[in-house]
C-alpha cells in the first residue's frame, strides 16, 4: 500500500482544461453518468467539471458506463484545486488508484448512515500496490450533525456537500475534498505519532514481514503505553519482544470498530494466542 500525491502541473492543468470546457450546466439526477439525459449528464456540471476533465484526459470516463450499483464520490472543482501535492509525477496508475478509491461497492444513500454506528464499505482500489485488503480497500462513512462524512488513511476525512444524485449506476455524492489513500505499515504508524512501535517493529526486523501480511488487524500501543512498560521491555530477549509484538497482529481477519463486540468476538493472533474482544 502506498500513497502518493497527484503532481502540481497535472492538477492544474485539470482544472484549467475544466475551467475552458463548454460541458456543464444545472445538477441532474437519473440517466447515464457519461450520456446525456435532456440535455444534461451527472458528471457534467459546474461542481464537477475538473473532475469530469479528469476522467476524460486518462481514459477513465467510459469505465463507469456499465457499471451498477456503485456510490461514487466527486470531489469537487475546489476539492480538487486544494489537493495537497508534493511534485511526485503522475502516472495513469496513479490517478486510476485514487478514482478507484472514490468508487465505492454498493449504492450508499446518506440517508442511510447513521450518527452513532459507521459503516465501512469496499472501494474498487484493489490494486495490490495500493491495498493487501480482501475485497478492495475501505473507507468509513459516518453522519455527524446530519452531514456524512467518509474517513480514508490516516483517518483524513471529507463530506458530503450534494448528496443523491442518481444514475443508472448507482449514486453520486459531490465531496469537499479527496480521500488519502492508505499508506504502507511504516508510513502510518509513523504518521500516526506510533513512533514507539514503528522503532520496535524495526529494530525486530519485523516491518517487512507485517508489511507484507493480508487482511491483518494490529492493536497498536501508543508511545505513552511503550513508555509504561519500558522498564520491563529493556530487560526481555527480541524474541519475547518479538512475541510481545506479534501478540498485538490478528492474522487473516481485518476488524473494524463495527466488529468488535463486547466479549462476543474471538480472534486468533500471530503467535497462535485467543483473543475475545
Amino acid at each position: 500500500m502506498r500513497f502518493h500525491k497527484i503532481a502540481p502541473f497535472a492538477l492544474a492543468a485539470a482544472v484549467a482544461s475544466a475551467q475552458n470546457t463548454t460541458e456543464g450546466g444545472n445538477l441532474t439526477t437519473g440517466g447515464n453518468i457519461t450520456t446525456s439525459t435532456n440535455g444534461t449528464v451527472p458528471l457534467a456540471n459546474q461542481q464537477l467539471n475538473s473532475f469530469w476533465t479528469l476522467l476524460q484526459q486518462f481514459g477513465l470516463l467510459g469505465s463507469y458506463s456499465n457499471m451498477r450499483n456503485i456510490t461514487l464520490l466527486a470531489p469537487s472543482n475546489e476539492a480538487l484545486a486544494r489537493l495537497n501535492t508534493s511534485g511526485v509525477a503522475i502516472t495513469s496508475e496513479l490517478v486510476q488508484a485514487l478514482v478507484d478509491y472514490h468508487t465505492l461497492n454498493g449504492t450508499i444513500l446518506s440517508s442511510e448512515l447513521s450518527n452513532v454506528t459507521s459503516v465501512f464499505p469496499h472501494t474498487h482500489l484493489t490494486n495490490p500496490a495500493y491495498s493487501n485488503v480482501t475485497g478492495g480497500q475501505v473507507v468509513e462513512a459516518l453522519m455527524v450533525n446530519k452531514t456524512a462524512y467518509f474517513f480514508s488513511g490516516l483517518k483524513n476525512n471529507i463530506s458530503v456537500t450534494t448528496a443523491n444524485l442518481n444514475f443508472t449506476g448507482g449514486v453520486i455524492h459531490i465531496v469537499d475534498g479527496t480521500l488519502t489513500i492508505p499508506g504502507n505499515l511504516t508510513s502510518t504508524l509513523t504518521n500516526s505519532n506510533l513512533t514507539a512501535l514503528a522503532g520496535a517493529a524495526q529494530q525486530l526486523n519485523l516491518t517487512s514481514t507485517l508489511g507484507r501480511l493480508h487482511d491483518v488487524t494490529i492493536f497498536a500501543p501508543n508511545n505513552d503505553a511503550f513508555q509504561a512498560v519500558g522498564d520491563a521491555l529493556a530487560n526481555a530477549s527480541m524474541s519475547q519482544l518479538s512475541n510481545v509484538l506479534s501478540y498485538h497482529v490478528v492474522n487473516n481477519s481485518v476488524l473494524y470498530s463495527s466488529d468488535i463486540m463486547n466479549g462476543s468476538t474471538s480472534v486468533s493472533t500471530l503467535t497462535g494466542h485467543n483473543l475475545t474482544l
